[in-house]
């Protein structure tokens, strides 16, 4: 037997044969993970017997795990394709001009000149995702050093192409700006 400076790494069973106190927790781990295999595989026979009841859900699942994830895979796009945009130029200046022509060809349809009264009609009856309205002096308020803003109106019902269109748009004023070294 070990001595008793040594007592609390060993154990004594009821027949006195020394025995770890680790041994008797990895015993002690094992019963407990068992008893929780046992629980888990009982609860899971459980749920499969009352899902082989419930037609409407396994029609539900099969739905959702095939269709419904082939529908999403290869319908929805997150990336801007020729988004309607539509320009309200109310300075009708040169760089009013410029910030028409800056919209990539490959991302935005050919923006449409609106005026500011067809304005809200056309964003009621949803003709264009995007519109820029120019505010009158903009060249002007620029050139003079003030910081007149663009106002840019987007229809959300589609977010996706909202959220990312915006920034696109911003790339391409950016674009615009750089490449003509005009302060936008």
């Amino acid at each position: 037997m070990k001595n008793s400076s040594n007592c609390s790494a060993y154990s004594v069973d009821v027949r006195g044969s020394i025995v770890r106190f680790s041994n008797w927790v990895a015993i002690f781990t094992l019963l407990a993970v068992r008893r929780h295999l046992t629980s888990i595989y009982r609860l899971g026979l459980k749920e499969l017997n009352s899902l082989r009841r419930d037609p409407v859900l396994i029609i539900l699942i099969v739905f959702t795990f095939t269709f419904a994830i082939y529908v999403i895979a290869t319908g929805v796009r997150t990336e801007v394709r020729n988004a309607s945009i539509a320009i309200v130029d109310e300075d009708h200046s040169t760089l009013s001009r410029q910030i028409c022509a800056a919209f990539l060809q490959q991302w935005f349809n050919q923006p449409v000149l609106l005026t500011l009264d067809e304005l809200d009609h056309a964003m009621d009856a949803g003709e264009y995702v995007f519109v820029i309205d120019i505010p009158h002096h903009f060249q002007a308020g620029l050139l003079s050093g003030r910081k007149p803003a663009l106002q840019l109106i987007v229809d959300a019902t589609a977010m996706t192409l909202a959220g990312n269109g915006a920034a696109y748009m911003r790339f391409s004023l950016i674009f615009e700006q750089t490449r003509n070294q005009v302060s936008v």
